[in-house]
């Protein structure tokens, strides 16, 4: 685990690391604190990537958190994909996103495989598996289904 793992991180991104060294941790498994969103603040979220968010219900204690994403061979698909209806050349049929917590009424520690549920989080998941691959920018702006970020548009392209 990274210096960087150990510690935790307190937004939710993780900062101060490289594209590299974040996806790394991520891969490796790491601790990381979320932020409360909503107008409660009772709901935390954890940012994979630009625009890609692993959402937490009420109950989470936000220090606690810690998520894997355990990436398997090409050509190998993850028994708890971590999308619904994914296409069978869909690079996300490759990973799986575990998510470990504790809950703050009860100190009991929970865990589960995390699920996207739309065609647009499989896009940005499809670029995030790209990026944990450490395929190059160019290549993943040319594969179908893929999210890229944009200066030129807020909401990004989906090709």
């Amino acid at each position: 685990m990274t210096k960087a793992a150990q510690q935790g991180f307190l937004k939710d991104e993780i900062p101060r690391l490289s594209k590299a060294a974040r996806y790394q941790a991520l891969l490796n498994g790491t601790r990381i604190s979320c932020a409360s969103v909503g107008a409660t603040g009772k709901h935390g979220r954890v940012s994979l990537r630009y625009s890609l968010y692993v959402y937490l219900l009420k109950d989470v204690d936000f220090n606690s958190l810690w998520i894997w994403c355990d990436l398997r061979k090409k050509g190998t698909k993850h028994p708890k994909c971590c999308a619904v209806k994914p296409q069978e050349s869909d690079p996300v049929t490759r990973l799986g996103i575990f998510v470990k917590y504790s809950v703050i009424a009860v100190r009991e520690s929970k865990e589960f495989w995390y699920k996207f549920l739309t065609k647009k989080h499989t896009k940005k998941v499809n670029t995030l598996v790209n990026y944990l691959d450490d395929d190059n920018s160019k290549y993943t702006l040319n594969q179908p289904r893929r999210f890229i970020e944009s200066s030129k548009s807020k909401s990004g392209i989906y090709t």
